[in-house]
This record gives structure tokens, sequence and C-alpha cells, in this order.
């Protein structure tokens, strides 16, 4: 399976920005053209929970959320 990385400076205190990336269900917020985003089986700090995202241009991706890491 392929692995996809990225990194960005972001000017915003530890807490916040761990906040806003952990919640599987709200990356739509920040993630560029703002993909339509809908979960299947919990909301989006439920392990296993589904998501399939819609981008603008029609691209479709189907992702599970398989774990989370505390910050710091």
């Amino acid at each position: 399976m392929p692995t996809v990385r990225a990194r960005r400076i972001i000017d915003a205190p530890v807490a916040t920005v761990w906040e806003a990336i952990r919640d599987f269900g709200t990356h739509a917020r920040w993630i560029e053209h703002h993909p339509v985003i809908s979960l299947e089986g919990g909301d989006g700090l439920t392990i296993g929970v589904k998501r399939r995202v819609t981008y603008g241009d029609g691209l479709r991706t189907a992702e599970q959320y398989s774990t989370t890491v505390a910050a710091g």
C-alpha cells in the first residue's frame, strides 16, 4: 500500500493544531479545495471509522482511521 507524507509549518499552538488533525472527520476545514467528507461507522475520533473523500476535481479516496497517537 502506498504511503503519503506531507510537512507544513503552522503558526499556532501545538494543542490547537493537534486537536484539528486528530479528528478524522474535520479535515475538510484545512485541506485545500475543501473536499466533501463522509464518515461510516462512527465519528472522526472512532478507531475503525471509514472516511470517503470527494475532491473538487472529482477524485475520490477511501480511508480508514486505524490508530491514534497522543500529542507530545
